[in-house]
């Protein structure tokens, strides 16, 4: 059971690293933003980009950043977090 645990918390992760890696790599290339794949990809991501964004945003005032920053921080808190999820299951079980 321990292990189920541990590879769908590993599988989940990936997942969204994974799409929050091609919402980048789209936001590059000169395609319809509106297609159907674009707005599935921004429907999955927005929810943990979104109010990441809101918070960078909120702390740097204004100060007229060009990058977003947002998925680099999603990356190391889906990182943290999935090894703390793990740590929790290997203790429960």
């Amino acid at each position: 059971m321990e292990l189920i645990l541990i590879k769908a918390i590993e599988l989940l992760c990936n997942i969204i690293t994974a799409l929050i890696f091609v919402r980048i790599l789209l936001s590059y290339l000169p395609i319809e933003k509106s297609g159907q794949f674009s707005t599935i990809l921004f429907n999955l991501t927005e929810p943990i980009l979104g109010p990441i964004r809101a918070l960078v945003e909120k702390s740097s005032m204004g100060s007229g950043m060009m990058l977003d920053f947002s998925p680099i921080i999603a990356w190391f808190l889906i990182s943290v977090v999935k090894e703390l999820l793990i740590m929790v299951v290997v203790r429960v079980f």
